[in-house]
């Protein structure tokens, strides 16, 4: 009289020939697979590259020289732009950070500089005024600049004195901080177009290798 319940009443879908071993499993749901696709994801992914830095370079040192080799005459003029092609107040990069323990500091003093006294327009190996302008040079201002009010002939003598009485302060300030702005455009400009060889270069010797 007992009921009579159907054997396979009450059964999980489950296969017998799958058994559970410990806590049971929640059926997965569409956020859970999205989950743990991404955590496959995580998995897979590459390990990120070591971060150079000057400590190592120097532990390679084999390896960077072997690898950039080919390209140093590339990078050496952009770093020759970078440090001989600008100044501040007549100091170049190069002259602030040689022989500088503490390059920090000097870089900073020397960007202050920069920005209080502006560049002066040196001549270059040849002659110019690289890398200003030469519509951007006050040959006035630089003969006085150069002589002060001592003429080699009468009417040098006599441009030179009324160059200084025009002469101001905010005039002198000016005009440098002017050869200042138009010198780090210009660099800037050269150093990343040499920069940007020098990466070109790099990324076709990595994609033969």
């Amino acid at each position: 009289g007992g009921c009579a319940c159907h054997p396979r009443f009450g059964e999980s879908k489950r296969s017998a020939r799958q058994p559970v071993v410990g806590k049971p499993v929640a059926e997965a749901t569409e956020g859970s697979l999205e989950a743990g696709e991404e955590d496959a994801r995580l998995v897979l992914r590459p390990p990120a590259p070591p971060r150079v830095t000057l400590q190592w370079l120097q532990e390679h040192s084999e390896f960077v020289h072997f690898t950039m080799s080919p390209h140093i005459d590339m990078l050496r003029q952009a770093l020759d732009t970078l440090g001989s092609r600008f100044n501040a107040g007549g100091l170049t990069l190069d002259e602030a950070l040689g022989g500088q323990e503490e390059a920090a500091e000097a870089l900073q003093s020397f960007l202050c500089n920069l920005q209080v006294w502006g560049s002066l327009a040196l001549r270059g190996a040849t002659g110019d005024f690289s890398p200003v302008p030469r519509a951007a040079v006050d040959d006035d201002l630089e003969l006085f600049l150069a002589r002060g009010l001592s003429g080699t002939t009468a009417s040098m003598s006599s441009r030179l004195a009324k160059v200084f009485a025009t002469l101001t302060p905010v005039r002198m300030a000016e005009y440098h901080r002017q050869l200042a702005r138009i010198g780090v455009a210009r660099v800037r400009r050269d150093f990343r177009q040499h920069l940007g060889a020098l990466q070109r270069n790099l990324e076709a010797a990595v994609a033969q290798s």
